[in-house]
């Protein structure tokens, strides 16, 4: 089990550089997907995205998208707002 923590710390380590949350943002194809499968599931709906990341990216096409309320969990902390917020 000592070896599967390592593993687990290492790839959650990873998403500490911002530079891998950039590329994530610049990649057209993903959020072009991501975008579209948001857009038909959750108008209305709440939303929690967790580990939502620096940029909240998920949860503000959730939010755009008509979604009722979206909460977004990013490391220890809890946030949520209502679509208001975008309005």
């Amino acid at each position: 089990m000592g070896e599967e923590a390592n593993v687990d710390e290492t790839y959650f380590k990873g998403y500490e550089e911002m530079s891998v949350h950039e590329l994530m943002l610049k990649d057209k194809p993903r959020n072009k997907a991501y975008r579209e499968a948001i857009e038909m599931s959750v108008k209305d709906k709440v939303v929690l995205d967790i580990g939502t990341g620096p940029a909240a990216f998920l949860a503000l096409l959730a939010a755009r998208a008509g979604a009722k309320k979206v909460c977004m969990i990013y490391r220890s902390f809890f946030f949520f707002f209502s679509n208001n917020f975008f309005h």
